[in-house]
């Protein structure tokens, strides 16, 4: 261009009383008129000191709010996150189903921070990358479980001990209840036409074979009102072997007949030895012709 003209306004910069605006205008030849407000008279007129004077001031006051409102950033527009920091895995965790019979089912509880991967040593040659595993011991012991977790920053570990009690060789039969049967018989008729059934249990094996004899403990001239009947045994039947089979059966004592079979229900006792249905304290062996529970203890 030609010649070009700058005003700026210098109030309470310039001077400190009167406010004042100032018009510089270039041409072939440096020509300075400067305004002012209060005075409004030329002042100046080709004077190179003042000029320079006045530039300087005035390219200080333009290029120095944009150096400090533009900032000294090299890349514009970029931003460069702060990475996190890395933090090893603290590692916690709980179990609950210790301390109980083989097989057990012991679950565990993983309260670990900082980690996104894990491994579990159950200390019995079994291993999980689960989070949260259910884990069942076959056998009782002590076991040492470890626990490895992994994340950004790093692995750690971790170790307990947990017991499981061997498994119980033995089944006492305390108690049989019986809870529920019917009063009349297959033709529809009462056991005993003049009173009600005189009734007492047998357990056998699967050949018939008379194990344990509760005639002792008849219920004479029972009534669906005497239901249940709980028979305490004065001497715990016992059972050692789990596998076989057994039979309680109910009968109605007849004189001088034979007595009467009501029903009967049978008992496994390996059924109630998995992890799933873990040695309970009663056994229901429910048939369509009796309802009886077992009451047990397991050693």
């Amino acid at each position: 261009m030609d010649d070009f003209r700058v005003i700026w306004c210098f109030r309470a910069l310039l001077a400190k009383t009167n406010p004042y605006s100032i018009s510089i205008r270039f041409s072939n030849i440096l020509k300075f008129i400067f305004i002012f407000d209060a005075v409004k008279n030329p002042c100046l007129l080709n004077n190179p000191a003042l000029t320079m004077t006045v530039l300087i001031r005035s390219l200080t006051l333009l290029i120095l709010p944009a150096f400090i409102l533009t900032g000294c950033h090299k890349d514009e527009g970029k931003f460069t996150p702060i990475p996190e920091p890395l933090v090893k895995p603290v590692i916690s965790f709980t179990f609950t189903g210790a301390n109980a019979w083989a097989p057990a089912a012991v679950s565990f509880s993983n309260t670990t921070t900082h980690a996104a991967a894990y491994k579990w040593n159950f200390g019995d040659n079994h291993t999980s990358t689960e989070g949260n595993p259910v884990h069942i011991y076959a056998e009782g012991g002590t076991y040492i479980v470890k626990l490895v977790a992994a994340g950004s920053g790093g692995t750690d570990s971790s170790t307990q001990v947990l017991t499981i009690l061997d498994a119980p060789t033995t089944l006492k039969i305390k108690s049989v209840v019986l809870t529920g049967c019917s009063f009349t018989n297959s033709w529809g008729n009462y056991w005993d036409p003049t009173s009600g059934p005189d009734i007492f249990f047998k357990i056998t094996d699967s050949d018939t074979t008379v194990l344990y004899d509760g005639f002792a403990l008849i219920d004479s001239n029972s009534a669906p009102a005497h239901l249940p009947l709980v028979w305490s045994l004065p001497t715990a039947y016992t059972i050692h072997d789990f596998s076989e089979y057994k039979s309680f059966k109910i009968y109605d004592y007849d004189f001088p007949d034979p007595d009467e079979s009501m029903g009967q229900a049978g008992l496994t006792p390996e059924t109630y030895t998995t992890a799933q249905s873990h040695y309970p304290d009663s056994i229901k062996i429910n048939t369509a012709d009796v309802f009886i529970t077992l009451v047990v203890k397991w050693q």
